[in-house]
């Protein structure tokens, strides 16, 4: 039996925590003790606020449903395990001024008293005290002083600044003659403001180096125990950094999925927001987001009804990726990330609203089986939080069932197969989806991927996985799972622990990865190696287009063409795919080649729609079809990837999980990025300071709405205010009445059927309000004109009369309107032409020829946004709307058309470079703008200047 390490806990607590453990004490460390006596001094002064009630009483709100007796929070243990592993964020003098230590305290602070090393900061017992008797003592002055600093900083003020900040600070309150000081670090003024219970919900297990298994701090042996076939062959990984030292070598920062859906379900409008899928507006036989997917309402609860039909109930995507933290040193630090998915998509995945549940240590990535440690304390949440548990929420204060589950999991492929248990992309049984087996290529140990004939594809079922991983896992001898792995592709993951969920069906294909990341990429770098693209191609194509107009949120490619595509992120990738590649590449690629690649750009285009129709999803799939038989025609076998079988599996991940929008990793990549950017000391633990950071950045909106709802927080509510733009209740919208007459089916058909007549006035999308105008401002007199014309034409009344008119008519158009900076309509932006920058300007529009009643696209630049007030008469015919006088349109000058459709084959328009005379239709309603259109000014070959114009997906979500 291994040794195991001599308890720390030396001081019997009876605080209101412990009191209620058995005995009415428990044994706590030292510095956990001082912690608990800090707390009960908060409690009962200046920082007693809802947040530090909500946190510290949690644990008698978390209960099973289906258990009679309350359940504490992860039993008993775990407050004491939190408690020491978090640490007392003590006052600490003399930390160094450039790192985020200073801000955030050092990475061992999550460890317990005992856990000191030369590698970390020791931290000052004589500061302590004094932050004991600052609690105890505070006046109302002070602990405005204090708590209104410690915000500060953390919102504003970084590194060196917050150091000479509180200096300061301390030496006006001297120049008062105040004995009072705030703690000289920033890590004590946080704690003295009560901030540390932002990261309450924190704890730390250690974790081997070697096998990557976890254990309780307090019961971990000195040596790993881990026995992977229970044979008593023991890892016997030393765990600690000396036999008789209490700090770990390695340690897995987690966070605790309940505590964070506590501190959501605290916010005000969280309990709306979730509920917000079921009230949106739907069109038949089109998808907007993941509930509009085959999944949403496929997943039984435990007594077999809809899952999302039970209120709070909620469906979480899980991502896991590793990222290098430091430039030039190899470790390796997995993330592991979870997002609400009935959240409205344009606040899912916001930083506030994503959870980061874990930081798995390095420098080696857990391999295959081995993730298995770090899933488990998530899958055990996640088993409890499948049959409910009580909380505190918002709407109910004395508790409500919450219930969560896992719908999808979104990772790149190596990370997808490893999390959920199926074996790597260069295996012969490559697929996750299909039971399809791959050779390798003749001589090499290359995955041939060819044959894309999908009908002969046979899918994998939930109930054969789930069979395969049950014998791997039994299996006796690391060759036994080898040899079951080449068999059926299949290994045991955690996540098979939860019944409900299918591991097939609901490990995504990240469309970000498979098709830009992935292919583009691919494709790209095959045609240069080969030589069918050169650096005097790059050049030219990038002279081609580096005058291109992209809609606001395509990134321009600037001077990457050029340089042969150097470091381009996947967003870049897609304005190669969407955009750029079919304007350039037609005189650059055999014509073959250009044409096969034309197949994955409209498959692209049509599945990066941010709404989908069943059509859309067949057509692409024809077309990723055709590609991937194309392919195996044009090019050597060892082109074909893992990325273009996986291509024809993309149908049923949006089959199933609606559009891409939806779960693409876009959403998550920047998590990364920003766990990479906290400055850290780069010595052990550094994990959980990310973890402290980034956990208390997505929440100090919910501190300062917790003491705003105290009688001190109510008193010095207009500073607090400041420091968050959420509000504490739930506001009504001005144009409330837009909510009930609004609707997406008949907004849709306005932009494409324009044989309907659209006034201006109709109800705009609630997300697009309110609107954000300028100061009045008078139009000139000939687009004055095109106004009144506009008015006479859309209520067919030619008595509407201009101001130069006679005023007897009732039916008088002023000449005074609003200006808009930008409009926003379902998610995508507009804005009319502002100096040189025409990014939002270019749009596309349907009108009827008058004469053939055909209908044409037309092409045009917004000149400006702007809303006009107008009545018509009573007795007009056609009044519209008439309750709102409010009229929302675009002036627009339209490019004259040409009959030149020789690159209509390609999706590409070609128009004049000169504008049609203005007149009545220049005036257009916002409602009826169709999609954004990329353009670029263009030299025919008889050298007439023309536009080029790509026409891009419309974004249509409620």
């Amino acid at each position: 039996m291994a040794p195991i390490r001599k308890s720390t806990r030396t001081k019997e607590c009876r605080c209101s925590i412990c009191k209620n453990k058995e005995g009415g004490f428990d044994f706590l460390t030292a510095q956990t003790f001082k912690r608990h006596m800090l707390k009960e001094d908060a409690k009962n002064s200046f920082f007693g606020g809802r947040l530090m009630e909500i946190v510290d009483t949690e644990e008698q709100y978390f209960e099973a449903v289906d258990n009679v007796e309350a359940m504490d929070f992860e039993s008993g243990d775990l407050e004491n395990a939190v408690e020491e592993y978090e640490g007392v964020q003590e006052p600490i003098r003399n930390l160094p001024l450039s790192e985020s230590d200073a801000i955030f305290g050092a990475e061992d602070e999550c460890s317990s008293v005992g856990d000191s090393d030369s590698d970390s900061d020791s931290e000052s017992e004589d500061e302590m005290n004094d932050d004991e008797e600052f609690n105890s003592e505070l006046s109302l002055i002070h602990g405005f002083i204090v708590k209104a600093l410690a915000l500060f900083i953390s919102f504003y003020v970084v590194n060196e600044g917050a150091i000479i900040l509180i200096a300061i600070v301390n030496k006006i309150l001297d120049f008062f003659g105040d004995s009072f000081r705030v703690p000289s670090s920033v890590s004590g003024l946080k704690s003295m403001a009560g901030m540390d219970t932002l990261t309450k919900g924190i704890k730390k297990y250690v974790a081997c180096g070697e096998c990557h298994s976890i254990y309780e701090n307090d019961s971990a042996p000195l040596f790993c125990t881990f026995d992977k076939f229970e044979n008593n062959a023991l890892c016997g990984h030393g765990l600690f950094k000396s036999n008789s030292s209490s700090v770990p070598k390695k340690s897995y920062v987690y966070q605790s999925v309940k505590h964070s859906l506590q501190i959501l379900f605290s916010r005000p409008d969280f309990e709306s927001q979730i509920n917000s899928w079921n009230r949106g507006p739907k069109v038949e036989k089109t998808m907007f987001d993941v509930y509009d997917g085959a999944m949403w309402n496929e997943l039984p609860d435990v007594n077999g009804i809809p899952f999302v039909d039970s209120e709070r109930s909620l469906m979480l995507t899980l991502n896991i990726d590793w990222f290098q933290p430091f430039d030039g040193v190899t470790y390796s630090c997995g993330a592991i990330y979870l997002a609400v998915n009935n959240l409205p998509r344009d606040v899912r995945f916001k930083k506030e609203n994503i959870i980061l549940v874990g930081l798995m240590p390095g420098p080696r990535e857990a391999k295959t089986s081995e993730i298995n440690h770090y899933l488990k304390p998530l899958v055990n949440e996640l088993e409890d939080l499948y049959k409910g548990i009580r909380m505190k929420t918002h709407q109910c204060p004395s508790g409500a069932t919450v219930h969560a589950a896992l719908f999808l999991v979104a990772c790149d492929i190596p990370a997808a197969r490893k999390v959920c248990g199926f074996t790597s992309h260069t295996s012969t049984n490559a697929c996750h989806k299909c039971n399809r087996r791959f050779n390798r290529l003749a001589g090499t140990n290359s995955v041939d991927y060819s044959g894309f004939d999908f009908s002969k594809w046979l899918l994998r079922t939930k109930n054969d996985n789930h069979k395969d991983a049950e014998v791997w896992r039994n299996a006796a001898t690391q060759a036994e799972r080898q040899r079951l792995e080449v068999a059926s592709g299949v290994r045991w993951s955690e996540l098979h622990r939860l019944q409900y969920f299918d591991v097939v069906r609901c490990t995504i294909i990240d469309p970000m990865h498979n098709l830009f990341l992935g292919t583009a990429k691919r494709m790209m770098e095959r045609w240069v190696a080969d030589g069918v693209i050169n650096d005097k191609s790059l050049v030219a194509m990038q002279k081609m287009v580096e005058k291109m107009v992209l809609p606001p949120d395509y990134t321009p490619l600037k001077t990457k063409i050029a340089k042969g595509f150097p470091f381009m992120k996947a967003d870049e990738w897609k304005s190669w795919c969407l955009v750029y590649s079919p304007v350039v590449l037609k005189n650059v690629l055999p014509l073959p080649m250009f044409k096969n690649w034309m197949f994955f750009v409209n498959a692209c285009r049509f599945l990066t729609k941010p709404s989908i129709s069943e059509d859309d999803i067949e057509e692409a799939h024809r077309n990723l079809e055709q590609f991937g038989k194309g392919c195996e025609q044009l090019y050597e076998s060892d082109l074909l990837s893992p990325n273009m079988h996986l291509h024809l599996h993309l149908r049923e991940t949006v089959l199933d999980f609606g559009p891409v929008y939806g779960y693409w990793l876009f959403g998550f990549e920047r998590y990364n990025s920003i766990l990479k950017n906290i400055n850290t000391n780069r010595k052990g633990g550094f994990e959980a300071t990310y973890m402290r950071s980034f956990v208390e950045d997505t929440r100090k909106a919910d501190f300062v709405r917790g003491f705003l709802s105290t009688a001190n927080g109510y008193h010095l509510s207009d500073i607090f205010r400041m420091f968050t733009n959420t509000p504490d209740t739930i506001s009504t919208p001005a144009h409330s009445h837009y909510f009930s007459t609004f609707s997406l089916p008949d907004f849709v058909e306005y932009a494409e059927n324009p044989l309907i007549t659209v006034y201006g006035n109709e109800p705009l999308p609630p997300s697009t309000l309110p609107l954000k105008k300028k100061p009045m401002s008078m139009m000139s007199r000939a687009e004055y004109d095109c106004l009144v014309e506009y008015y006479q034409v859309a209520y067919n009344d030619r008595s509407i009369k201009g101001c130069n008119d006679t005023m007897a008519s009732s039916a008088f158009v002023n000449d005074w309107i609003e200006m808009l900076k930008s409009v926003s309509i379902l998610g995508q932006m507009f804005k009319g032409r502002s100096g040189r920058n025409q990014k939002g300007s270019y749009i596309q529009a349907l009108f009827v020829e008058e004469k053939t009643e055909a209908v044409y696209a037309y092409v045009g630049e917004i000149q400006y946004l702007f809303v006009h007030t107008f009545s018509p008469a009573v007795s007009s015919s056609h009044r519209g709307n008439a309750y709102n006088s409010q009229h929302t349109f675009a002036f627009v000058n339209w490019f004259k058309t040409t009959s030149d459709t020789t690159r209509e084959a390609e999706g590409i328009e070609i128009h004049k470079d000169e504008f049609s005379a203005l007149d009545f239709q220049s005036i257009l309603p916002v409602h009826r703008i169709l999609l954004p259109v990329a353009i670029v000014d263009y030299k025919s070959s008889s050298n007439i200047n023309k536009k080029l114009v790509v026409p891009l997906p419309r974004k249509v979500s409620a």
